[in-house]
Protein backbone atom coordinates (compact mmCIF):
# COMPACT_ATOMS: atom_id res chain seq x y z
CA UNK A 1 0.00 0.00 0.00
CA UNK A 2 1.60 3.40 -0.94
CA UNK A 3 1.30 6.22 1.35
CA UNK A 4 1.87 9.63 1.97
CA UNK A 5 3.80 11.26 4.30
CA UNK A 6 1.59 12.97 6.61
CA UNK A 7 -0.96 9.22 6.36
CA UNK A 8 2.08 7.56 7.53
CA UNK A 9 2.10 9.77 10.35
CA UNK A 10 -1.12 9.55 11.24
CA UNK A 11 -0.96 6.25 11.37
CA UNK A 12 1.67 6.49 13.82
CA UNK A 13 0.11 8.17 16.32
CA UNK A 14 -3.03 6.62 15.79
CA UNK A 15 -1.17 3.68 16.86
CA UNK A 16 -1.38 1.78 13.63
CA UNK A 17 1.72 1.34 12.97
CA UNK A 18 4.55 0.13 14.93
CA UNK A 19 7.38 1.77 13.65
CA UNK A 20 8.22 5.29 11.50
CA UNK A 21 11.66 6.53 10.00
CA UNK A 22 12.03 10.23 9.98
CA UNK A 23 15.74 11.93 8.28
CA UNK A 24 16.54 14.38 10.25
CA UNK A 25 17.62 12.60 13.70
CA UNK A 26 15.29 12.70 16.82
CA UNK A 27 14.99 15.72 17.22
CA UNK A 28 12.65 15.53 13.94
CA UNK A 29 10.35 13.62 15.21
CA UNK A 30 8.91 16.51 17.04
CA UNK A 31 7.99 18.77 15.12
CA UNK A 32 6.13 15.93 12.75
CA UNK A 33 5.07 13.52 15.43
CA UNK A 34 6.34 13.81 19.29
CA UNK A 35 4.64 17.62 19.28
CA UNK A 36 1.08 15.98 18.56
CA UNK A 37 1.44 12.16 20.60
CA UNK A 38 -0.47 13.53 23.80
CA UNK A 39 -3.50 14.57 22.04
CA UNK A 40 -3.84 10.47 21.19
CA UNK A 41 -1.69 9.15 24.30
CA UNK A 42 -1.50 9.44 27.77
CA UNK A 43 2.32 9.14 28.20
CA UNK A 44 4.97 11.99 26.56
CA UNK A 45 6.37 11.05 23.16
CA UNK A 46 9.71 10.10 24.88
CA UNK A 47 8.50 7.57 27.29
CA UNK A 48 6.48 5.60 24.66
CA UNK A 49 8.62 5.73 21.55
CA UNK A 50 12.23 4.76 21.35
CA UNK A 51 14.95 5.28 18.85
CA UNK A 52 16.43 2.65 17.24
CA UNK A 53 20.21 2.75 18.29
CA UNK A 54 23.36 1.14 15.93
CA UNK A 55 23.18 -3.04 15.80
CA UNK A 56 26.09 -4.80 16.20
CA UNK A 57 26.98 -6.99 12.48
CA UNK A 58 28.20 -10.30 12.73
CA UNK A 59 31.03 -10.50 14.36
CA UNK A 60 29.41 -7.97 17.29
CA UNK A 61 30.77 -4.46 16.56
CA UNK A 62 28.31 -1.71 15.62
CA UNK A 63 28.72 -0.05 12.33
CA UNK A 64 26.74 2.59 9.93
CA UNK A 65 27.48 4.38 6.90
CA UNK A 66 29.22 7.15 5.81
CA UNK A 67 25.95 8.61 4.40
CA UNK A 68 24.55 8.97 7.66
CA UNK A 69 26.10 12.24 8.74
CA UNK A 70 28.04 13.36 5.67
CA UNK A 71 25.18 13.24 2.42
CA UNK A 72 23.98 15.97 1.51
CA UNK A 73 23.35 17.07 -2.18
CA UNK A 74 20.93 19.82 -4.10
CA UNK A 75 19.27 19.61 -7.83
CA UNK A 76 18.84 22.39 -10.01
CA UNK A 77 16.66 21.40 -12.89
CA UNK A 78 18.23 21.79 -16.70
CA UNK A 79 15.03 23.86 -17.37
CA UNK A 80 15.58 26.58 -14.75
CA UNK A 81 17.52 28.69 -17.08
CA UNK A 82 19.87 31.34 -15.78
CA UNK A 83 18.09 34.00 -14.67
CA UNK A 84 16.22 31.61 -11.88
CA UNK A 85 19.43 29.39 -11.38
CA UNK A 86 20.96 32.47 -10.01
CA UNK A 87 18.28 33.41 -7.80
CA UNK A 88 18.21 30.25 -6.43
CA UNK A 89 22.31 30.34 -5.31
CA UNK A 90 21.84 33.31 -3.84
CA UNK A 91 19.61 31.62 -1.63
CA UNK A 92 21.52 29.28 -0.98
CA UNK A 93 23.95 31.86 -0.15
CA UNK A 94 22.19 33.77 2.42
CA UNK A 95 21.03 30.36 3.88
CA UNK A 96 24.49 29.66 4.70
CA UNK A 97 25.78 33.25 6.07
CA UNK A 98 25.04 33.17 9.82
CA UNK A 99 22.23 35.90 9.45
CA UNK A 100 20.41 33.19 6.80
CA UNK A 101 21.26 30.44 8.92
CA UNK A 102 19.83 32.14 12.21
CA UNK A 103 16.24 33.40 10.36
CA UNK A 104 15.86 29.99 9.05
CA UNK A 105 16.40 28.00 12.23
CA UNK A 106 14.86 30.30 14.49
CA UNK A 107 12.57 32.63 12.15
CA UNK A 108 12.99 36.33 12.95
CA UNK A 109 15.72 38.03 15.52
CA UNK A 110 14.04 39.55 18.25
CA UNK A 111 10.40 37.27 18.60
CA UNK A 112 11.98 33.69 19.70
CA UNK A 113 15.32 34.42 20.32
CA UNK A 114 18.01 36.84 20.27
CA UNK A 115 21.99 36.90 19.65
CA UNK A 116 23.76 37.32 22.61
CA UNK A 117 27.67 37.10 22.27
CA UNK A 118 27.48 35.57 18.50
CA UNK A 119 25.51 32.64 19.84
CA UNK A 120 21.38 32.45 19.82
CA UNK A 121 19.50 32.50 23.20
CA UNK A 122 16.06 31.29 22.62
CA UNK A 123 13.38 32.59 24.65
CA UNK A 124 11.58 28.88 25.41
CA UNK A 125 14.05 26.60 25.07
CA UNK A 126 11.15 24.14 25.01
CA UNK A 127 9.09 25.50 22.23
CA UNK A 128 9.77 24.33 18.66
CA UNK A 129 10.48 27.12 16.35
CA UNK A 130 8.30 25.23 13.48
CA UNK A 131 5.27 25.48 16.30
CA UNK A 132 5.35 28.96 15.45
CA UNK A 133 7.09 28.94 11.61
CA UNK A 134 6.55 25.95 10.24
CA UNK A 135 8.89 26.81 7.33
CA UNK A 136 11.68 26.52 9.42
CA UNK A 137 11.29 22.90 9.52
CA UNK A 138 12.23 22.39 6.10
CA UNK A 139 14.43 25.92 5.53
CA UNK A 140 16.73 24.84 8.54
CA UNK A 141 18.12 21.82 6.83
CA UNK A 142 17.86 23.07 3.23
CA UNK A 143 21.85 24.36 2.85
CA UNK A 144 22.94 23.42 6.73
CA UNK A 145 21.56 20.13 7.83
CA UNK A 146 21.42 20.36 11.75
CA UNK A 147 23.68 23.18 12.49
CA UNK A 148 23.25 22.32 16.63
CA UNK A 149 24.84 19.41 16.42
CA UNK A 150 28.39 20.40 15.37
CA UNK A 151 28.19 24.69 16.13
CA UNK A 152 27.44 25.59 19.83
CA UNK A 153 26.60 28.86 17.99
CA UNK A 154 22.67 27.00 17.24
CA UNK A 155 21.22 25.51 20.51
CA UNK A 156 18.29 22.64 19.14
CA UNK A 157 15.07 24.30 18.27
CA UNK A 158 13.22 21.65 19.98
CA UNK A 159 12.71 20.58 23.73
CA UNK A 160 15.55 19.31 25.68
CA UNK A 161 14.10 15.97 26.08
CA UNK A 162 14.41 15.45 22.40
CA UNK A 163 18.19 16.80 22.43
CA UNK A 164 19.46 14.41 24.71
CA UNK A 165 18.22 11.39 22.99
CA UNK A 166 19.71 13.10 19.68
CA UNK A 167 22.83 13.55 21.55
CA UNK A 168 23.06 10.16 22.77
CA UNK A 169 22.76 8.42 19.18
CA UNK A 170 25.73 10.81 17.88
CA UNK A 171 28.03 10.00 20.63
CA UNK A 172 27.57 6.76 20.24
CA UNK A 173 28.24 7.10 16.77
CA UNK A 174 31.04 8.97 17.14
CA UNK A 175 32.60 5.76 19.02
CA UNK A 176 32.64 3.54 16.13
CA UNK A 177 35.13 3.28 14.21
CA UNK A 178 34.74 3.79 10.26
CA UNK A 179 35.83 1.22 7.36
CA UNK A 180 37.38 1.99 4.99
CA UNK A 181 35.68 2.88 1.80
CA UNK A 182 36.43 0.79 -1.51
CA UNK A 183 34.65 1.49 -4.37
CA UNK A 184 36.03 -1.16 -6.41
CA UNK A 185 33.74 -4.12 -4.70
CA UNK A 186 31.15 -3.10 -6.95
CA UNK A 187 33.33 -3.17 -10.31
CA UNK A 188 34.64 -6.43 -8.68
CA UNK A 189 30.95 -7.35 -8.84
CA UNK A 190 30.29 -6.89 -11.96
CA UNK A 191 33.49 -8.80 -13.65
CA UNK A 192 32.93 -11.80 -11.52
CA UNK A 193 29.16 -11.41 -12.52
CA UNK A 194 27.78 -11.85 -9.21
CA UNK A 195 24.52 -11.36 -8.85
CA UNK A 196 23.82 -10.94 -5.25
CA UNK A 197 20.58 -8.29 -3.79
CA UNK A 198 19.66 -7.25 -0.43
CA UNK A 199 15.87 -6.49 0.19
CA UNK A 200 16.22 -4.22 2.75
CA UNK A 201 12.51 -2.91 2.41
CA UNK A 202 11.00 -6.46 2.85
CA UNK A 203 13.19 -7.19 5.59
CA UNK A 204 12.36 -4.03 7.45
CA UNK A 205 8.79 -5.05 6.78
CA UNK A 206 9.55 -8.45 7.82
CA UNK A 207 10.83 -6.74 11.23
CA UNK A 208 8.19 -4.57 12.05
CA UNK A 209 5.61 -6.61 11.95
CA UNK A 210 7.43 -9.71 12.96
CA UNK A 211 6.09 -11.45 16.80
CA UNK A 212 9.64 -12.83 17.24
CA UNK A 213 12.44 -10.37 19.11
CA UNK A 214 13.92 -8.54 16.32
CA UNK A 215 17.29 -10.37 17.09
CA UNK A 216 15.90 -13.54 16.35
CA UNK A 217 14.18 -12.13 13.20
CA UNK A 218 17.41 -10.33 11.75
CA UNK A 219 19.18 -14.15 12.36
CA UNK A 220 16.99 -15.71 10.10
CA UNK A 221 16.90 -13.27 7.43
CA UNK A 222 21.14 -13.18 7.62
CA UNK A 223 21.04 -17.35 7.41
CA UNK A 224 18.87 -16.84 4.45
CA UNK A 225 21.32 -14.44 2.66
CA UNK A 226 23.97 -16.76 3.78
CA UNK A 227 22.43 -19.61 2.07
CA UNK A 228 21.99 -17.67 -1.25
CA UNK A 229 25.87 -17.30 -1.34
CA UNK A 230 26.48 -13.90 0.87
CA UNK A 231 30.16 -15.27 2.68
CA UNK A 232 30.98 -16.21 -1.04
CA UNK A 233 30.75 -13.09 -2.58
CA UNK A 234 32.14 -11.72 0.58
CA UNK A 235 35.03 -13.81 -0.03
CA UNK A 236 35.49 -13.05 -3.44
CA UNK A 237 35.50 -9.31 -3.01
CA UNK A 238 37.72 -9.40 -0.36
CA UNK A 239 40.35 -11.63 -2.37
CA UNK A 240 40.03 -9.86 -5.03
CA UNK A 241 41.13 -6.51 -3.21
Amino acid sequence: MLETTNMARDRFLRGESAAIVYSGGFGATYERVGEYWESFHENPFTEDVRALKLMPDVHGEKTYPVWGYAWSESYISARAGEEKRDKILQIYDYLLSDEGAFLAAYGPEGDLYEVVDGRVKLQNPDMAVSAKYPSCALLSILVRWDSSLYDDRFPAPVPEAYVRVNQELVEEARQVKLPEYEPECYDIMKEEQIDFSIHLNDDFLRIITGDEPVEEIWAEIRKEYEAEGLQEMIDIVNDRM
